[in-house]
């Protein structure tokens, strides 16, 4: 009998689709309801693990005009500070986050594929971005090696993070990927183009450790207990 593909997948998910780009990030919704999927071309595409399209569920970047859209996330259940459901009530359940190469970051309602919220921010690309595990702040970050850290319920800048001047270095390239950890909403990791995965913590603005190896390319880090997982392109 022959051994099964561990990578092989077991269904498709929307397999003829009518793509007409690259595809550059997916994310699926923290119940395992939802598949989005961003395109080159700047168009979203929200999924269901059936193979059927949800109603409404191609959007395209709003005033990107086809600009890629590099990364896009769920914002996770909101809770308040206390861990209890105050906050919950206030958002959308269903809110995904997307950035694009033009510095536009987006909210959008995926069970309507109503666009929420739009921010432009001139002269800037983004490919970065991520919601803390309380969904109450989010990051994106991109080509200037920033890292910009926003209020989710107001969508207002909190800090601007890099290194300060202080003994670890914030990034020197571009970053395109970001990652808080999940059990902690003031640490996120991130990495880019130049070899180094670091540590910042949104409390003091600057990364507090690092570590060098991967060039990542992509939203491709994830963490899993104490296990940290990144793609390097080479």
């Amino acid at each position: 009998m022959k051994e099964k593909d561990p990578f092989q997948p077991s269904s498709y998910v929307n397999k003829n689709a009518d793509v007409q780009s690259d595809c550059l990030a997916v994310a699926w919704d923290h119940k395992g309801e939802y598949l989005a999927a961003s395109y080159g071309n700047g168009d979203i595409k929200i999924m269901l693990p059936s193979g059927r399209k949800h109603a409404d569920c191609n959007i395209a970047a709003q005033g990107a005009e086809g600009s890629p859209t590099g990364c896009i996330k769920f914002r996770p259940p909101v809770h308040d500070h206390d861990g209890g459901i105050e906050a919950q009530a206030k958002f959308n359940k269903k809110t995904l986050l997307s950035v694009t190469c033009d510095g536009i970051v987006n909210h959008w309602d995926c069970s309507k594929g109503v666009l929420q919220h739009c921010m432009v921010v001139p002269n800037q690309s983004f490919l970065a971005a991520d919601f803390a595990c309380d969904g109450l702040q989010f990051v994106v970050a991109g080509s200037d090696s920033n890292v910009y850290l926003y209020d989710e319920a107001t969508r207002e800048l909190i800090s601007t993070m890099n290194s300060n001047g202080v003994k670890i270095p914030g990034h020197v390239s571009r970053i395109f990927c970001t990652k808080f950890l999940p059990d902690d909403r003031n640490l996120l990791l991130t990495g880019g183009w130049d070899r180094t995965v670091k540590l910042y913590d949104t409390r003091v603005g600057r990364p507090v450790a690092q570590m060098g190896g991967p060039q990542i390319c992509g939203d491709c880090i994830d963490i899993n207990g104490d296990e940290v997982l990144c793609a390097s392109n080479r």
